[in-house]
């Protein structure tokens, strides 16, 4: 009962990240326009063969890269870049697993995840929820199951 508490506290977090909050995502997916109305439930989204990256993100720009470690999640050097870029006839969508308090996003910070937190990726293109995912792994690699679509 708490740990679904606490999931549904940590999705209505993500829906409304502020400005200057550190959000914990996947790396941006890049897909074409009209694979996006395709999302629906049941839908996958081939991410290859290995983990996607993790990062820190603010307003849009990548702050920090996650590593795995044998004990948990580090964080590592800050990279301050420039926000993704869609290319034509594509659109980005960010996977936001957690926000984070600016004194976890700091270098050689370790971050605790429970295995839940990959169950409830909110993908969103900009601002915008689109879909909620799991990330799972697939014999070809790792793959996102979309769970539900967020904008009706």
């Amino acid at each position: 009962m708490l740990e679904t508490q606490v999931l549904r506290l940590n999705r209505s977090r993500l829906r409304h990240l502020k400005e200057g909050e550190y959000c914990l995502c996947l790396e941006p997916l890049s897909l074409k326009s009209k694979h996006l109305e395709r999302l629906l439930p049941g839908a996958w989204i081939d991410l290859g063969g290995q983990l996607p990256e993790l990062q820190i993100r603010r307003d849009g720009r990548k702050v920090a890269r996650v590593h795995p470690a044998s004990e948990g999640w580090y964080v590592g050097e800050c990279v301050e870049e420039e926000p993704d870029l869609a290319e034509r006839k594509r659109v980005l969508l960010e996977g936001r697993i957690a926000v984070l308090p600016a004194e976890r996003a700091m270098p050689g910070e370790r971050i605790e995840l429970p295995p839940s937190v990959f169950e409830q990726i909110l993908l969103c293109r900009g601002e915008e929820p689109v879909a909620v995912a799991a990330l799972a792994r697939c014999s070809e690699g790792y793959g996102l199951q979309i769970r539900e679509r967020c904008d009706g």
